[in-house]
């Protein structure tokens, strides 16, 4: 009998994720070179990939965003905000817990009663008022902390940038119970709201940014780095820079780049990771 639609899979039937897991594992163990900036090898594909979801972020994603952005205030957004952040409590006490942060995963207990109760269902926030610090530790981020490099960067379909071993921790963190919290009637509806707040920000990143592409991902792994090192204020948006504004020239330095603006199915793609067009002579 197959599941409803937006149903999550059985317990019983995550063995292929549990495979992927152990595979993914394997290569992220492989760290960049030494020197290197920004460890893209796949640029080539995963530049493809990011104009996939460049199209659906704009034909599909920010329209919806926009729409939501158009019938709601800005109150109801952080509330639903708040909401989705709540049902992400079981990834982040497990996590706090394989990372041996044992003061983490109290305070995310005590946010999530707090905020459940009398917060109406996690819509409030009255926990950062209690004083109870968020800690929104994930797989990836614990991998990180035992020590394993991050491996190559990688640009997934739909879900944007992340790394090999930040594969492996969307895996790890989908294997976390309750069902709920990888069910794509919640999962969908917080993308969007996510969108709809960060609107403006992603508009200006893109205004500012020479390539977007290497913008994105030098923006991600940074944040990344600073996360696993719990510096302070790793938190912000992946848009924005330290000092809060988008395009600093920092975040899309490309270590690869020979054109910039290069169509990535053009008849002369790049052949290899620095960026070298096929067919280009060598000196």
């Amino acid at each position: 009998m197959s599941n409803p639609p937006g149903a999550t899979l059985p317990r019983a039937g995550r063995g292929l994720p549990c495979l992927v897991l152990t595979c993914a594992l394997l290569a992220a163990s492989c760290a960049a070179p030494s020197g290197q900036g920004e460890y893209d090898p796949w640029q080539p594909l995963n530049r493809k990939v990011f104009w996939f979801n460049m199209q659906m972020d704009e034909y599909v994603l920010e329209p919806t965003a926009r729409g939501w952005d158009a019938i709601t205030s800005e109150g109801v957004r952080t509330a639903f905000g708040n909401f989705f952040s709540n049902l992400r409590f079981p990834v982040h006490l497990v996590n706090n817990l394989l990372q041996a942060k044992f003061g983490g995963a109290v305070e995310e207990t005590g946010r999530f009663v707090v905020n459940t109760t009398i917060g109406l269902l996690g819509f409030f926030d009255p926990a950062t008022d209690a004083g109870l610090e968020a800690h929104p530790e994930d797989f990836g981020q614990t991998l990180g902390v035992w020590g394993l490099g991050s491996g190559p960067y990688v640009m997934l379909p739909f879900l944007g940038p992340s790394s090999v071993r930040g594969t492996v921790g969307v895996v790890g963190d989908y294997l976390v119970p309750p069902d709920w919290t990888n069910d794509w009637r919640l999962v969908v509806p917080g993308v969007v709201n996510d969108r709809a707040v960060n609107l403006e920000l992603i508009a200006n990143a893109q205004e500012a940014s020479l390539d977007f592409y290497a913008f994105v991902r030098n923006a991600y792994l940074q944040r990344r780095r600073a996360l696993v090192a719990d510096e302070q204020g790793a938190d912000r948006s992946l848009y924005a820079t330290e000092e809060g504004e988008a395009g600093d020239d920092a975040l899309y330095d490309d270590p690869y780049e020979d054109d910039l603006y290069a169509d990535p199915f053009s008849e002369d793609g790049y052949d290899d990771a620095d960026g070298s067009e096929e067919g280009e002579d060598e000196d």
